[in-house]
């Protein structure tokens, strides 16, 4: 379905993100779509984030558990390390991650 405009709609709807792998490589900018929604119990007893990705699968080969990516841009994005590998979407173009905030 998004295989022509994947990056139109990523353009339209995504924050910039930036990755320095961490074994070797130069950064590898460009935009995501960053959902951080609330997770929590029944009657309000716990409130969480929950941080995640969605990528086009062909732009971040090597993204993987562990790594650290900054979401957001102009020097005032937040660091997220990466606490699953990519899954894949139904139509292949997509993959998304669950992420961990890390604290500056």
């Amino acid at each position: 379905m998004f295989a022509t405009d994947a990056s139109t709609f990523l353009a339209d709807f995504g924050s910039p993100l930036s990755w320095t792998p961490s074994t070797v490589g130069n950064t590898i900018t460009g935009v995501a779509l960053f959902d951080q929604g609330d997770a929590g119990g029944d009657g309000g007893g716990h409130i969480s984030r929950e941080y995640s990705l969605t990528v086009e699968a062909a732009t971040w080969p090597g993204l993987k558990r562990g790594e650290l990516v900054v979401v957001g841009g102009d020097g005032g994005g937040n660091t997220y390390r990466l606490r699953t590998d990519l899954i894949q979407q139904d139509d292949a173009v997509f993959s998304s991650v669950k992420l961990t905030r890390v604290t500056p």
